[in-house]
């Protein structure tokens, strides 16, 4: 079968045929030709930006509360957190250091999605609780929503759970948070127990 003719192009002169038609999709602008073919193909390239994730499944989100613990007397501020398992730190916008009267400790350096390195301040102490979990983090100030990063997540012991679009408490552990800390435990003691071997006695000299 000439493919030229299949797709609206002259047969008898390919060279006049210039649009690169990707992985066989019949499409020249208005002269498209719905073939049983294209529309498979089309169906198997819908499927393979679905596997590559090419259509999102959508953000998480958390209701999360923020406070400043040297502050006490100005009020929590009630955001709802993108929850971000890619990013370690907590981010604020600038307008809620400025509300919770945040101090920049310093500045650190970030790479942004687009790959470029830029100098933002670094403020805390903040108090984030989720539900009946809290925790005490520095922030980036930086963007203009707040991200929820992996690093609170964990010392919260939060999930999240991207089939119901929501973040809960780790249902293994609803009442208090828990926290892995066996592999430093067995460092810390392999390194005491090192340490704390008793050195060997003295010799005694004979005085005869």
């Amino acid at each position: 079968m000439n493919l030229f003719g299949l797709f609206g192009g002259p047969a008898d002169n390919p060279a006049h045929f210039s649009y690169r038609i990707p992985f066989g999709l019949a499409k020249v602008g208005e002269r498209f030709t719905a073939t049983r073919q294209s529309l498979v193909e089309q169906e198997l390239m819908e499927g393979l930006r679905l596997a590559v994730g090419e259509v999102s499944m959508g953000h998480v989100f958390a209701d999360i509360a923020l406070s400043n613990p040297r502050r006490e007397e100005l009020a929590p501020i009630t955001v709802k957190a993108l929850a971000d398992t890619g990013a370690p730190m907590l981010c604020i916008p600038e307008r809620v250091a400025v509300q919770l009267q945040l101090e920049a400790e310093s500045t650190r350096e970030v790479v942004v999605a687009d790959g470029r390195s830029v100098s933002v301040p670094y403020a805390g102490p903040i108090k984030v609780t989720f539900g009946n979990r809290l925790c005490y983090v520095g922030a980036l100030v930086l963007g203009d929503e707040v991200l929820l990063g992996t690093v609170p997540m964990e010392d919260m012991d939060l999930v999240v759970n991207p089939g119901r679009r929501e973040v809960t408490v780790d249902p293994a552990s609803p009442n208090f948070a828990h926290a892995r800390v066996k592999a430093l435990a067995q460092l810390r003691l392999r390194f005491g127990q090192r340490t704390a071997q008793p050195s060997p006695p003295a010799r005694r000299r004979d005085s005869r």
